[in-house]
């Protein structure tokens, strides 16, 4: 076991690291990974219920899956140690995360928009 006082043993550039935090990076990307799909497919399937008919759910859908892609992508770049490189992550990350957003963004006026309108319909008497 290593002492935490000894500077660690870095491994050579271009070769992965397999040490106990890359271990933990991968084992929790691809768990977190795996309950990130299986929601999105539940949600999928459970999109005519009428509580999610309001919302856009391929909208909603999206928006997680692009931000699931670029931290994931994030995830690995330690395990990776160089052999992932920094050009791929620059165009990830300004590309995959502000159009996360944006889509996440996009969902939440348009869920804004829906409430607005069932405020009104609920404010109009009945003829």
């Amino acid at each position: 076991m290593e002492s935490m006082l000894e500077p660690r043993k870095e491994a050579p550039v271009g070769t992965p690291r397999i040490d106990n935090l890359a271990i933990i990076y991968v084992v929790l990307n691809v768990f977190w990974t795996t309950v990130v799909l299986a929601a999105s497919v539940a949600l999928w399937q459970l999109r005519r219920y009428e509580c999610l008919r309001k919302r856009n759910v391929a909208l909603s859908i999206a928006a997680v899956l692009l931000l699931q892609v670029y931290w994931a992508v994030n995830m690995v770049i330690y395990p990776l140690n160089g052999t992932y490189p920094c050009d791929l992550n620059y165009w990830v990350m300004s590309i995959y995360f502000p159009l996360g957003i944006a889509l996440f963004q996009l969902q939440n006026v348009q869920l804004l928009s829906v409430s607005a309108r069932q405020r009104e319909l609920r404010r109009q008497p009945f003829k």
